[in-house]
C-alpha cells in the first residue's frame, strides 16, 4: 500500500522529519509551530497588516522569552535585523518613528494674514513720503509697488488682471425695469440667507 501524501496548505511551513536535520531540529520545529501556526502567508499581506503581525510576533518572542532559544538556532544578528526592518517598515508607513507635526487648522490663514499685513505696511511706508503733486514721485511709487501689484489685483502671484490697451472698461449696467421679477429661492443651498 502506498504512503498517503498530504496536500500542502498554502502558506504553511512544511515540517520535515526532525531526525534528518540534527539535534536542534525538534526544537526548531516546535518553535515554528508556536510562532507560525498558520504559516508565513502574512508576509504577502499589505504593509500595515505585515507591520502589525510582525510586531505581534516580536512581542510574543519577548513575552514568552523565546529570544535565547531563537538565538541558539540562528545567528543573534538575525533578530536584530528583523527588529530593524520592522522599525523601518513602521517609519515608511507612518506608524512609528518621528511623527510629522502638522500645522494647526488656522496656520495657513494666520500666515497669509501676516503676509498681507506686511505688504500693507510696506505700501504705507512708501506712501508716507510721496509728493502727490508731481507725476515723477507717483510713477516711482507705482514702480516700487509693481512686484506686489499682481497680488493686490488678483489675490495671487502671477495672475494680473490688467486690461489690454485696446479693451475699454465695462461699466456696470442698470437692471432692466421691464424684466420679470424672479423671487429668491427658498432652498438653503441656493440662498444662504434662508436658515
Amino acid at each position: 500500500m502506498a504512503a498517503s501524501r498530504r496536500r500542502p496548505v498554502p502558506g504553511a511551513v512544511e515540517r520535515p522529519d526532525s531526525r534528518d536535520l540534527g539535534p536542534e531540529a525538534e526544537l526548531a520545529s516546535n518553535l515554528v509551530g508556536t510562532l507560525f501556526p498558520e504559516g508565513t502567508s502574512f508576509g504577502t499581506a499589505d504593509a500595515i497588516a505585515l507591520w502589525t503581525h510582525s510586531g505581534t510576533l516580536l512581542e510574543r518572542i519577548e513575552e514568552e522569552t523565546l529570544r535565547k532559544t531563537i538565538e541558539s538556532l540562528v545567528h543573534p544578528k538575525l533578530l536584530v535585523a528583523i527588529e530593524r526592518a520592522h522599525a523601518w517598515l513602521g517609519e515608511a508607513i507612518g506608524v512609528e518613528g518621528d511623527q510629522v507635526e502638522l500645522p494647526g487648522r488656522r496656520a495657513l490663514l494666520d500666515a497669509v494674514s501676516r503676509f498681507s499685513f506686511a505688504i500693507s505696511a510696506y505700501a504705507r511706508a512708501l506712501s508716507i513720503g510721496i509728493d502727490e503733486t508731481t507725476d515723477e514721485a507717483f510713477e516711482q511709487f507705482k514702480r516700487a509697488l509693481a512686484p506686489i501689484d499682481p497680488m493686490r489685483v488678483a489675490g495671487k502671484p502671477g495672475a494680473s488682471e490688467e486690461l489690454d490697451e485696446d479693451e475699454e472698461p465695462t461699466e456696470p449696467t442698470e437692471p432692466d425695469p421691464d424684466a420679470p421679477f424672479v423671487p429668491a429661492s427658498d432652498d438653503p443651498i441656493d440662498n444662504p440667507f434662508i436658515t
